[in-house]
């Protein structure tokens, strides 16, 4: 067997220098790689320290702020437990709220009304605003809806001023006329007439009434239930079937019962004719007929020629006169029928007359000298 010589020790020496290097190099390469690692966590360690400081001051800040509107039902919830009562808008889904406004439901006759100085005809359906004036023509006559509870209604020659319509009163100005009220319920809404002015209110809650007036005078009188009716500083209260008269700036009277049969004393234009001297006869084409009532109560009259199917309405002074001119069919007797009724009421007593229109011209003498 043959025996391998012994290595020499330079070999040997140069086959372990590359093994030497690299343990030093290995060695040198953790030396290096130490201090990067410390400074790899330093750096780490304060950016989390940054961030939770950072952390901690935002939930500090938002435990200060007020529950947002825009947040959670439950905080919105808890917001409101808390106290949060601060008025919110309404939503826009919400119906508008409007205040109610009178309204026209009938005309006969000329009817206007007088809205920013302006003139103009009325239409049934037409709503009437505060301030507006509303006037009836000499034949003219008109009903409104003031609200839901109360109706009025105007007859011929009358002039109301409206005011606003709340919750608990509607008002309006009687300047001149004949107004009917028919109101709504016991403790509705209250309906309130001034007169005379300003210087008088009529006031009910429930009831029918009326109310005349020249300006200078008024006359109140109650159909159904109780009306209030101040002057002067002093109120009487005026029941059904009753009635009181005011003058400007004097106190109402004390209220009296309405009579059970009211006639019209006539004055009746022309000159007797014929045997029966039930006729009258006369020239014009158109004659004027006056009257008055009985106890100079106020009131609204129909005469009605019969001829022609005419028919004229006349609200009386408030102390019952009365006067309005009647057309006449030519060459024709016309039979004239007056009836009517007062305030609160009461029937006026028919009457008859039958008026002769001659327009044969009366004979000329003439004088020669």
């Amino acid at each position: 067997m043959r025996s391998c010589p012994p290595a020499s020790p330079g070999a040997s020496r140069s086959a372990s220098a590359p093994r030497g290097r690299a343990g030093t190099d290995r060695r040198q390469g953790r030396g290096k790689t130490a201090p990067m690692q410390r400074r790899t966590v330093i750096a780490l360690a304060a950016g989390a320290g940054v961030l939770a400081v950072a952390a901690a001051a935002w939930i500090a800040a938002r435990s200060m702020r007020p529950p947002s509107r825009l947040s959670s039902p439950d905080a919105a919830t808890a917001a409101e437990a808390a106290g949060d009562a601060s008025p919110r808008p309404p939503s826009p889904d919400a119906p508008p709220v409007e205040s109610p406004h009178a309204r026209v439901e009938s005309v006969e006759g000329p009817v206007t009304v007088r809205r920013a100085g302006a003139d103009a005809p009325v239409a049934v359906g037409a709503e009437l605003e505060p301030d507006d004036i509303l006037t009836t023509g000499p034949q003219g006559r008109a009903v409104v809806r003031v609200d839901d509870e109360n109706t009025v209604v105007l007859e011929p020659g009358t002039s109301v001023t409206w005011g606003a319509i709340t919750g608990s009163l509607s008002s309006v100005q009687l300047d001149r006329g004949f107004l009917s009220a028919r109101t709504g319920r016991p403790g509705g809404r209250l309906f309130r007439v001034q007169a005379l002015e300003r210087t008088a209110e009529v006031e009910a809650s429930a009831g029918t009434f009326d109310v005349a007036g020249d300006g200078e005078a008024l006359a109140v009188a109650a159909a159904e239930g109780e009306v209030a009716v101040r002057s002067a500083g002093e109120t009487v209260v005026v029941g059904a079937g009753r009635y009181t008269t005011v003058r400007r700036g004097e106190r109402p009277g004390t209220p009296r019962q309405l009579p059970g049969d009211v006639v019209a004393e006539m004055f009746w234009p022309g000159q007797l004719a014929g045997d029966a001297g039930a006729d009258r006869l006369v020239a014009e084409r158109a004659v004027v007929v006056r009257g008055r009532l009985s106890d100079g109560l106020s009131g609204v009259l129909e005469i009605r020629n019969e001829r022609t199917g005419e028919t004229y309405r006349v609200v009386t002074r408030p102390d019952g006169s009365f006067e309005t001119e009647v057309a006449l069919a030519e060459d024709r007797d016309n039979p004239l029928v007056v009836a009517g009724r007062t305030v609160g009421g009461v029937a006026v007593g028919e009457q008859r007359a039958v008026v002769l229109q001659d327009s044969t011209p009366p004979p000329l003498t003439v004088r020669i000298q």
